[in-house]
């Protein structure tokens, strides 16, 4: 299954982070910038997959997006608190943490501003297998049927099959296939790199 639309020919994919599109939240409260949404044609009223950043500067409520599954990673600031009806979780840096979208938790900045890097999936469809963070070289391959998001968060270099692709720091990259990523500037202090391993949803008995 190829989630972009796109002929199985196309191995790599580009999302260049200068054609990423700076969009008010759903709900109004805030600002994120669209990094993608899949397949080809599809809306934030309707994706299978859609890749998002947002600045988050106060506290406010995230935007409700039922029946999608989201899996949230802080990628800039200190912390970041995630209020929900019956819990309240505690984001520190670089620690993915998937939950039902639906929910729109309050979401409160601590110690400063902060940005999020989200991977959203319409659960009937796709299923948001793994968040892999890299910090250094990686074979990366998705299951049979699979894909594989990845947004650069330093200089990275990824080779699928025949074909390469250069990187600048949040960039990102649809890959159908294994991939290879190098990353050069690698810091073992934080990583290179997310990749989001994508696989069809189970079909659900009728």
């Amino acid at each position: 299954m190829i989630l972009s639309g796109e002929t199985p020919k196309m191995t790599i994919r580009p999302y260049p982070a200068t054609g990423y599109t700076r969009l008010p939240w759903k709900n109004g409260s805030g600002q994120t910038d669209e990094i993608c949404l899949l397949p080809d044609g599809a809306s934030r009223a309707r994706f299978d997959i859609r890749v998002s950043s947002a600045p988050i500067t106060a506290p406010g409520g995230f935007s409700a997006f039922p029946g999608v599954d989201r899996v949230i990673t802080l990628i800039e600031g200190k912390e970041l608190s995630l209020s929900f009806a019956e819990e309240t979780v505690t984001l520190n840096p670089f620690v993915p943490f998937g939950f039902d979208s639906g929910l729109a938790p309050v979401g409160d900045p601590r110690d400063g501003p902060v940005r999020v890097l989200n991977m959203m999936a319409d659960r009937a469809r796709w299923k948001i297998a793994e968040t892999r963070l890299l910090k250094g070289p990686a074979c990366l391959d998705p299951s049979l049927g699979g894909s594989l998001f990845l947004v650069a968060l330093a200089p990275a270099s990824l080779a699928a099959g025949k074909e390469r692709c250069d990187l600048a720091a949040f960039d990102s990259a649809l890959v159908e296939g294994a991939a290879q990523i190098a990353l050069p500037d690698a810091d073992t202090a934080r990583p290179g790199a997310i990749a989001y391993f994508l696989t069809p949803a189970e079909p659900q008995p009728a």
